[in-house]
């Protein structure tokens, strides 16, 4: 219900927390990989029991998941966003760069 709502307000990345594990999407948009899309990340683990996702069972909107417990450093500027995700050992072990749509980031 809500991707389309993100969709048409051009935003390049959301955070999305349901499962207790690192999970990070390759772009979608309208229901299907495409670089023009939401990268959405998820979960930091923090407080709750670590979950190690099921890789038996793939799921074609994730790029990468992973049972580690982090939290995201998101830099933003006029025409981007930069987001580095960092396990409990102060560790990058992943990271995202969008730029903005043309219409947005001239707003």
């Amino acid at each position: 219900s809500w991707c389309p709502l993100f969709e048409e307000a051009g935003v390049t990345v959301a955070f999305e927390h349901h499962d207790h594990s690192n999970k990070r999407t390759y772009p979608i948009r309208d229901g299907k990989i495409d670089p023009t899309g939401i990268v959405y990340l998820g979960d930091g683990a923090w407080g709750v029991r670590l979950r190690q996702p099921d890789k038996t069972k793939p799921r074609w909107y994730i790029a990468r998941s992973d049972g580690i417990r982090h939290l995201y450093v998101v830099t933003l500027y006029p025409e981007s966003c930069h987001v580095l995700a960092v396990n409990d050992h102060g560790e990058v072990f992943d990271e995202v760069y969008r730029r903005l749509p043309v219409s947005a980031a001239a707003n």
